[in-house]
């Protein structure tokens, strides 16, 4: 028993890394990492507006690193931040047309 688990755990260890190694050579060309792919997707599969909380949340990252991914991925024009009419201290995460043809590409 104890030997099957090992063997699934090096099996599934190794498709986590092609995977991996896939996914990155993929966002290369749009200058992003694996992780601003990952939250960019998440911003355009999302059937409702997003704050940065919710974000990190969905994402399983910390505040602070989505806020860095967040600054690096509006920098590139790929989503936009726009202030909440709920709540004047957060603010929405949008996808822009850029970001859209950057997840249909990919």
């Amino acid at each position: 028993m104890q030997r099957n688990r090992t063997e699934l755990n090096a099996i599934i260890y190794r498709i986590n890394k092609l995977l991996k190694m896939q996914t990155q050579d993929a966002v290369r060309k749009f200058g992003i990492t694996t992780d601003q792919w990952i939250v960019l997707g998440r911003i355009y599969n999302s059937e409702e507006n997003m704050n940065q909380k919710m974000l990190a949340e969905s994402c399983f990252k910390e505040k602070a690193a989505i806020t860095r991914i967040l600054d690096i991925l509006e920098k590139q024009e790929l989503l936009e931040r726009r202030d909440s009419p709920a709540d004047r201290r957060e603010y929405l995460i949008y996808i822009t047309k850029k970001g859209r043809k950057a997840c249909l590409t990919i």
